[in-house]
């Protein structure tokens, strides 16, 4: 069980609304979602990260918070639960890009405020990620050029 103070909840919750106000603001700019159509979705995923910290806090063992987040969305989203169908009507009408995208830009300006430690990293750095960027597309690719033509058969 790892302890978090209430300055850490404090913090997490503040960077949480400033995702959900990001998040809205890309939804509509980017994706034509209105905003007051967009807000519920993101106040259950908020819920849900806020939730899924609070949960790894007190749980014993030293699982990452990710998990506990991925086990309370998919809780959520399950078919039984009766909530659902309101889960996923409304989490649908957020895009993942709309999310995403202020979140990386955020990371990549800490990044460049610690530029001595990103040099550090040297050129094998760089290459090892686009090794991992190339793998992983071609992987893509192969795995849907081998799974398509299944797919239309059976839906076919």
């Amino acid at each position: 069980m790892k302890k978090i103070t209430s300055l850490q909840i404090r913090n997490m919750a503040i960077g949480l609304v400033v995702a959900v106000v990001f998040g809205t603001i890309g939804n509509y700019v980017g994706y034509s979602v209105m905003p007051l159509d967009t807000i519920p979705g993101m106040l259950i995923l908020y819920a849900i990260t806020l939730l899924g910290y609070l949960l790894s806090a007190v749980m014993p063992g030293n699982m990452p918070d990710m998990v506990y987040v991925s086990l309370i969305g998919v809780l959520m989203a399950i078919p039984v639960n009766p909530l659902s169908p309101y889960v996923v009507e409304h989490v649908g009408k957020v895009q993942l890009l709309a999310v995403v995208t202020p979140i990386l830009a955020y990371s990549g300006l800490v990044i460049g405020r610690d530029w001595g430690a990103f040099r550090k990293l040297s050129w094998r750095a760089v290459i090892v990620g686009i090794v991992v960027i190339c793998s992983t597309f071609f992987w893509s690719v192969f795995i849907s050029e081998l799974l398509l033509p299944i797919s239309q058969g059976l839906l076919g």
